[in-house]
């Protein structure tokens, strides 16, 4: 807790030098990169690319507008509180908004909860790849029709996989980073953007399952980790059969226990209608009928 007056103390000394994140911040009268993204005036003076890039566009996908590129486009800078503040209010201003009456009182929810826009958004600034070779990439926020994806540059780290992602253990790979901003407020009164225990994935699904809306979507790369927060909710439509297709868009594959948690549906009425779906031609299995691995996806015609 001793570090951020020793940041603020030495950011007049110039650009950073020496590791990416030395551990004292005032060793050599240096200040250092963690420093500077916390508590700098303009950290793109020294980092020019080191920004949150937030676009939106029409359709589904990027390019299908014709000449027009973006709906809309902020580009956002200063600390990395400032980046996540102004991020979230920048995707937020370009979502839907529902108003329901609770008492004498009317309450405006955003489509996607606030809470899981800013803990996707402070992830990918707090746990991006900040070395040398990662630092002319920026974070990009793209707002489709369907979903919000947020990209940051570096893999997981520490041992992380796709299979413990949401055990609820947290692999730092920033840690002064995380100890600078887990006491640092945001700009916008939202209380720290780094806990360091590992809830935020926890809570980003509980949320998006309190809203009716599909869990994030999380796709860890070689040298990139992007979070996909789906905008449409899940209706239950034709008995079932439209349940379980529109279940597979959002998740990709599911197996039978993992489609009646998401429809509703029993076990035995999600095997009667996924044997139709692949009769008729719109899913096909990964794997035979007697493996224990045995999940669903949609066919490419479907798709």
């Amino acid at each position: 807790l001793d570090l951020l007056p020793a940041v603020h103390a030495n950011l007049q000394s110039g650009p950073p030098r020496g590791p990416t994140f030395c551990p004292h911040p005032h060793s050599q009268g240096n200040v250092t990169k963690a420093g500077l993204l916390v508590a700098g005036t303009y950290p793109q003076q020294f980092y020019p690319k080191l920004f949150i890039d937030m676009a939106v566009y029409a359709g589904t996908r990027k390019g299908t507008a014709g000449s027009l590129r973006f709906m809309d486009r902020t580009i956002c800078e200063g600390t990395l509180g400032e980046m996540i503040s102004d991020a979230v209010a920048a995707v937020a201003k370009n979502l839907r908004r529902t108003s329901t009456v609770q008492g004498v009182s009317r309450v405006d929810s955003l489509e996607i909860p606030e809470e899981v826009l800013r803990e996707a958004i402070a992830n990918a600034v707090i746990h991006r790849e900040y070395g040398d070779r990662f630092c002319g990439q920026s974070i990009a926020v793209d707002v489709f029709d369907d979903r919000v994806e947020v990209t940051n540059p570096g893999g997981l780290y520490g041992g992380k996989t796709r299979e413990n992602l949401f055990d609820g253990s947290s692999r730092c790979r920033n840690a002064t980073l995380v100890k600078l901003m887990s006491i640092v407020p945001l700009p916008d009164g939202a209380g720290s953007p780094a806990e360091g225990n590992g809830s935020g994935i926890p809570m980003m699904i509980d949320a998006m399952r309190a809203h009716g809306l599909a869990e994030p979507l999380f796709c860890p790369g070689f040298d990139r980790f992007k979070v996909v927060l789906y905008r449409s909710k899940i209706e239950p439509v034709d008995h079932g059969g439209g349940l379980i297709v529109t279940a597979l868009k959002h998740y990709g594959e599911l197996g039978t226990r993992e489609l009646a948690e998401r429809t509703g549906l029993t076990i035995s009425q999600v095997r009667s209608r996924v044997n139709a779906l692949i009769a008729q031609g719109e899913l096909e299995p990964t794997a035979p009928a007697t493996s224990r691995n045995r999940k669903y996806r949609l066919s490419e015609r479907v798709e």
